[in-house]
This record gives structure tokens, C-alpha cells and sequence, in this order.
């Protein structure tokens, strides 16, 4: 069977180790985005031995055969992004490459002269438009998503602090699960909240009519639905809004994450007082992935120390 892990396998094998170049695009020394991309899948048991080196429109053309639609906030390791639009990526127009983890991205590209691992801020993904893919017929690559990070014995100041800054930065992450897009058969999007019941629901619900009201005012919002309103598993459905509202630089799942933050994540990212009389932070990073843990857990103890806390009071843990 194709493997999903293969594809960044040949991508990791020539990093740092070949150069970029739209006229020498076939290897072994040199690639472009779309003929590295190409070869990859070919390695990995995607397409067979000898498939023409296409370009960002013939892979666009594999829509519905070998690559699936997703959304941006569906994306994991292993999935495909292509830019620039059908039609018009050619040349310097489009771009892809293949997710490292929900927020980074491995490909071939100009501004590292080869292949190179970077975020998927500051422009790496091309475009937009952006549309990202989910290979079809390959074993998933394995990825825990049940890691938490553990801050233990901080102050109730450092504590507060250290909350409050882990919401804000990795809502993306933190919520990926809880605040999805989902790409309905018309062409345009379901938001979906997954919220629990009670005061939760309610004030989700609440912010996001608002939300609604102020960047789409002519969304009709009889169209939101609440189902499983009385069990833990009640989510919010936002049916039957334009996909120009997920597709541009800012998604409206993006927004409402951050919006939603400390209503989403009050049980999920929180301090707590010990038994000595200090203050334990806890992160359950529904989000976090393997890979991305150890990034994470390196960036919070940076953060730590800037509290005047000690950094080994850091450590990462799974539940």
C-alpha cells in the first residue's frame, strides 16, 4: 500500500542536499515544488513508476482521483496544499508542498534554493487561493494527538500569566478539533463548534452570531443548527456559508479559535493550586501531534523563564 510517511521520507532525504530550478526540474540535483511533490508520491506508491512529471495543474487535476478536498483547519501530517487557483498556477503563479504537522510545511522552493522545512507563515504557501488534500489509499502515518504539557509549582501570578499566553498562541492548535470547517457538496462551508452543553454552548452560540452579524451580515442565521444540545457532545453547525469566508488569508475558522479561546479551553488549558501552595498549569493539547509537541513544550519554556520561573518546572506528558 502507498505510504503517506514515504512522502515526506524523500522529501527529508534531499534536504539541504539539492537546489531549486524551474528549468532543471527532474532531478537528481535540482526540483522544483511540483516535480518534487511528483516524485515523492511516485516513491511512496502513489502514482506508478514512470508517471509524467506534471506541473501545479496536473495535480490539480488529480481532484477527486488521488487527492481529496479538505479543509485548512482538517489538515494533519502528510496532506497536500497546491496554490494559486485552477487555471491559474503555472510558473511563478502556484505553489505546493506537503504538512509536517498542522502549522509547517516541507517543499522546494525559491526562497531556500531547495528543499527546506518552514512554518506556513510569512507567505511559504504561494498564493492565494490555497487548497489542501488529503492523499487517497494510503496508510495513515502514525500520530498521537493525545499529548498534554505540564507546568508544575509556579506562582498563581505566573500561573495566570502562563494560561492566558498558551490560549492565545496556540488556539489554532489547542482547537483544531473543536472548531473545524467542513467543505459541503454545493461548494459552500459548514463551521462546526463542538461546544458541551450549558453555558459553554450558550455563549459560543452567542459569539458567534455576533461574529456573523459583524463580517457576514447577510448570512441568513436560521441556518445555524444545535444538535445534541442536552449531551457533552453538542456542537453548533454554522450550514451554508460562502467559501470565500475559509478560502482567503484569514479563515473564519481561524477567527472564531481565537475568539472562542477562553470559553473553548477553559477545561483544557488551566491552573490549578497544589497541595504545597503553588499553582500547576496543564495543557491538554488536543491539537499537539508528536512532532509538534516538543516545539511546543520548547517555546513555553522560554516563556516560563521570562516569568522568573524555573524551566524545569516544564515537562510534557500523554493522557
Amino acid at each position: 500500500m502507498a505510504n503517506i510517511e514515504s512522502v515526506i521520507n524523500w522529501f527529508r532525504a534531499r534536504e539541504g542536499k539539492v537546489t531549486y530550478s524551474m528549468t532543471n526540474r527532474y532531478g537528481p540535483y535540482s526540483y522544483d515544488c511540483s516535480s518534487a511533490v511528483y516524485n515523492a508520491l511516485v516513491e511512496a506508491g502513489f502514482l506508478p513508476v514512470g508517471t509524467a512529471i506534471g506541473n501545479t495543474e496536473t495535480l490539480y487535476a488529480l481532484d477527486g482521483s488521488l487527492l481529496q478536498p479538505i479543509s485548512r483547519a482538517e489538515v494533519r501530517r502528510g496532506d497536500i496544499f497546491i496554490s494559486g487557483g485552477k487555471g491559474t498556477s503555472l510558473g511563478a503563479n502556484g505553489h505546493t508542498g506537503v504538512f509536517v504537522s498542522n502549522s509547517r510545511i516541507i517543499h522546494c522552493n525559491y526562497g531556500s534554493n531547495g528543499i527546506s522545512e518552514t512554518s506556513i507563515e510569512g507567505g511559504w504557501l504561494g498564493g492565494p487561493p490555497n487548497d489542501f488534500y488529503r492523499l487517497k489509499g494510503g496508510s495513515p502515518t502514525p500520530e498521537t494527538r493525545r499529548n498534554g504539557i505540564a507546568i508544575d509549582n509556579i506562582s498563581f501570578d505566573q500561573a495566570k500569566h502562563m494560561v492566558a499566553w498558551i490560549q492565545t498562541k496556540y488556539s489554532w492548535t489547542l482547537l483544531s478539533d473543536q472548531v473545524k470547517a467542513h467543505k459541503q457538496s454545493d461548494g459552500r462551508y459548514k463551521l462546526v463548534i463542538k461546544s458541551g452543553q450549558g453555558k459553554r454552548l450558550n455563549n459560543s452560540l452567542a459569539r458567534l452570531q455576533q461574529e456573523l452579524r459583524t463580517y457576514y451580515p447577510g448570512y441568513m442565521q436560521q441556518n445555524i443548527a444545535i444538535l445534541d444540545g442536552d449531551k457533552n457532545s453538542a456542537r453548533i453547525e454554522a450550514r451554508n456559508m460562502p467559501a470565500s469566508a475559509f478560502t482567503g488569508n484569514k479563515p473564519f475558522d481561524s477567527h472564531m479559535r481565537g475568539f472562542l479561546k477562553d470559553i473553548l479551553l477553559d477545561g483544557q488549558t488551566y491552573g490549578e493550586e497544589n497541595s504545597y501552595g503553588t499553582w500547576d498549569v496543564r495543557v491538554k493539547g488536543e491539537g499537539f501531534n508528536d512532532h509538534d509537541t516538543s516545539i511546543v513544550r520548547n517555546e513555553i519554556e522560554a516563556e516560563v523563564r521570562k516569568t522568573g520561573a524555573n524551566a524545569f518546572a516544564v515537562k510534557s506528558f500523554k493522557y
